[in-house]
């Protein structure tokens, strides 16, 4: 049995943990495909949506929930304050059009980060527009320390569904829900 970056906790609501460190529940009535995210500085997991069951289809919206702990450009929300959020902003619009260009997307508005404080948690949350492919996506990064683990979810919905898509993938991206730390 293969091991992997999820775990499926209830198909068919579509609920999965992501490291044991964070729960998402997607919304429906898409088709939800799920796999496992490694990269050089972070791994997690990719939920993509799409309309139909065709795969090959590009997918209409997107979660991507990875552990950016190696990863040494990546901020400690727990660490923030109200004060370093503009230059953290500056930076993060930086690196993301340096990722997007890499990547042969491009930045077509960038709105803006806020830090919000929760009574479990700090988090970020950075909202952005790309174009991929042609299509222009929303982009709503979250960012928040679990565990001793810097965590990253970004969830990408394309803009011409706003109306279907919109609230829903807000509504996500708002929830997740972070794992606490075990008592013993």
């Amino acid at each position: 049995m293969a091991i992997h970056n999820y775990e499926t906790i209830n198909a068919e609501h579509g609920v999965y943990s992501v490291l044991g460190l964070m729960m998402v529940s997607l919304p429906g009535p898409y088709l939800w495909v799920v796999e496992d995210y490694d990269n050089e500085n972070s791994k997690g997991a990719m939920f993509r949506a799409y309309d139909s069951e065709d795969e090959d289809a590009f997918e209409v919206a997107s979660i991507l929930v990875a552990d950016a702990t190696n990863d040494p450009s990546e901020p400690d929300v727990s660490t923030l304050g109200q004060d370093d959020i503009p230059s953290l902003d500056s930076f993060l619009r930086e690196d993301v059009q340096t990722q997007l260009a890499a990547d042969g997307r491009a930045m077509v508005d960038w709105r803006f980060s806020d830090l919000v404080q929760s009574e479990i948690a700090k988090a970020l949350y950075t909202y952005y527009i790309v174009l991929d492919r042609g299509m222009e996506r929303e982009t709503i990064a979250v960012r928040v320390k679990v565990k001793g683990r810097k965590l990253v979810a970004v969830g990408q919905y394309d803009i011409a569904k706003k109306e279907v898509l919109g609230a829903a993938m807000y509504e996500v991206m708002n929830n997740l829900h972070m794992f606490a730390p075990k008592v013993h």
